[in-house]
C-alpha cells in the first residue's frame, strides 16, 4: 500500500433477488482482469464463499453464532483489502439485514479504509413472486395466495410472515439509514436492476460506473444466473416443507434448500411457468416502488441506473391469459416431482459410494427409488389414494436421506 493512501472499499450489500449471484460470478470469474484494472474481489480456497463467511464473523448473532472459521475468513479479507493499493470490493446480501448497530460494526473493522455502500434496487412487481419463491426454498409454508393477500391489504399488517418476510429483504428505505447513519451520502450509492428486455451486461456496466472501473476490464461475462423455480416447482418445494414439518436441523435445511431446490428444481424452470402477480401485487408494486423511490431522493445517495427502472404506475394486465392468482395443477407438480426424485437418487448414491455403512433413512430411500430406467414415479404415484401426497412424501424421505448420507464423495 502506498504511504498515506487509504483502500477504497466497496461493500455491495443486495439486497436479495436483485442481480447480486450474477455480479458475483462475473467478479470471481474475472478476478485476474479485475486486479489489472485495479480490483480486488477477496477470495479463499472455497473462492467466494470466504466473504459469505466473513461476513458471518462482523454480523454476528443476527444470522447465527460466528465461529472460529468466521474470524479467519474476515481477517483473510481483511489482509486482502489492506494489503492491495486500491479498490476492493465485498459482496454479499446479508450485509442488507443490517441494522445501524452492524452497520457501525462494518465501518468500523474497516477503520482505515474508505468505505462505501452498493445497494441494488428493482421493481417491486416483479420482487413479490421472487420474494414468495425464495421463501418457498427455505423453508417457507405460505401458500402464494395467502402471501399475496397479506402483503397486498387494503389495512397492512407488517406483524404477518409475509411483510415480514418482505421487509427482511426488501425495506431498502431501513437499508439506508442503517448505513447513512455512518457514511456520508456521497458514499453510498443506489444500483437500479434494468427493466426487461435491456442489453445482457447493462447490470454490470451500471456497477461498474460506481467503483470506477471501465465495464470492458472484464472480457468473461457470465450467462445471467437466475435460480428461481417456476411455479410447480416452488409450490412442491413448499408442500415438502410442510411435510419435514420441526426436523429443521441444519443439515435437513441444507439437504431441502440447496440439494432438492437449489440443485435439482432449478434446472426445470424453463420447463415451468412462472410465479405470477396479479392487479394487486402490480399495484403493491407501484406503491412501493414510490415508497423506495422518495426513501432514495431524501437521502442524497447517488444512483447509477434510472429510478424509472421502479415505475410508480402499474403495469398493464398480461394479454396472454387470465389476470388472476393461480396454484399449479396436480399433474404439473408430479411432474417436477418425478424429475427431482430420480436426480435425487443419483446424488445419494454418489454421496454414498464406497461408504462401508449407510443409515437406515439412506438405505430406505435408495430401496423405495428403483434404478431401472424405465421406472416412472408419476405412475407409481398416480396409483396411490392421494397421488401427490405420495410423491411429497417421497421427496421429503429424499430430504432426510441426502442430509444423512454419508459424505464420502462430494
Amino acid at each position: 500500500m502506498t504511504a498515506g493512501r487509504r483502500p477504497v472499499v466497496f461493500l455491495h450489500i443486495g439486497a436479495m433477488k436483485t442481480g447480486t449471484t450474477y455480479l458475483q460470478q462475473l467478479m470471481l470469474q474475472n478476478q485476474a482482469s479485475l486486479l489489472e484494472a485495479g480490483v480486488v474481489f477477496p477470495t479463499g480456497p472455497g473462492g467466494w464463499r470466504l466473504q459469505v463467511e466473513a461476513v458471518r464473523d462482523v454480523m454476528g448473532t443476527l444470522i447465527g453464532t460466528p465461529t472460529a472459521a468466521n474470524r479467519r475468513a474476515w481477517a483473510s479479507v481483511h489482509e486482502q483489502i489492506f494489503a492491495h493499493d486500491g479498490t476492493s470490493v465485498l459482496s454479499m446480501e446479508f450485509m442488507s439485514f443490517c441494522d445501524r448497530e452492524r452497520a457501525g460494526k462494518f465501518v468500523r473493522r474497516l477503520e482505515g479504509a474508505d468505505v462505501r455502500v452498493i445497494l441494488g434496487l428493482r421493481d417491486a412487481s416483479r420482487l413479490v413472486p421472487a420474494v414468495w419463491q425464495e421463501g418457498a426454498r427455505n423453508y417457507g409454508v405460505r401458500p402464494w395466495p395467502r402471501f399475496v393477500a397479506e402483503l397486498t391489504a387494503a389495512e397492512p399488517d407488517r406483524s404477518t410472515r409475509a411483510w415480514k418476510r418482505f421487509l427482511r429483504v426488501q425495506d431498502a428505505p431501513r437499508m439506508l439509514d442503517a448505513w447513512l447513519a455512518h457514511l456520508p451520502a456521497e458514499k453510498v450509492h443506489v444500483l437500479t436492476v434494468p427493466r426487461p428486455g435491456a442489453a445482457p451486461d447493462l447490470l454490470w456496466r451500471r456497477f461498474a460506473d460506481i467503483v470506477g472501473i471501465d465495464a470492458a476490464a472484464v472480457a468473461e461475462l457470465p450467462t445471467p444466473a437466475n435460480e428461481s423455480l417456476g411455479h410447480a416447482s416452488a409450490e412442491l418445494a413448499r408442500r415438502v416443507n410442510l411435510a419435514i414439518g420441526e426436523d429443521r436441523t441444519p443439515l435437513v435445511h441444507k439437504a431441502s434448500v440447496s440439494v432438492m431446490s437449489k440443485g435439482v428444481l432449478a434446472g426445470r424452470q424453463r420447463l415451468e411457468a412462472p410465479v405470477r402477480g396479479d392487479a394487486a401485487v402490480r399495484e403493491f408494486g407501484a406503491r412501493w416502488n414510490a415508497h423506495v423511490r422518495d426513501a432514495v431522493l431524501r437521502s442524497g445517495v447517488s444512483v447509477s441506473g434510472d429510478l424509472d427502472d421502479l415505475p410508480v404506475l402499474p403495469a398493464p394486465p398480461p394479454d396472454d391469459g387470465p389476470d388472476v392468482l393461480s396454484n399449479p395443477t396436480v399433474d404439473e407438480m408430479l411432474d417436477a416431482a418425478a424429475y427431482a426424485i430420480v436426480r435425487l437418487r443419483r446424488r445419494v448414491e454418489r454421496r454414498t459410494q464406497g461408504a462401508e455403512s449407510q443409515p437406515k433413512s439412506v438405505l430406505a430411500f435408495l430401496e423405495s427409488v428403483p434404478t431401472d430406467p424405465d421406472w416412472d414415479p408419476k405412475a407409481e404415484w398416480l396409483r396411490a389414494k392421494k397421488p401427490l401426497a405420495a410423491a411429497v412424501g417421497a421427496l421429503a424421505a429424499s430430504v432426510h436421506a441426502v442430509a444423512d448420507a454419508p459424505l464420502s464423495r462430494p
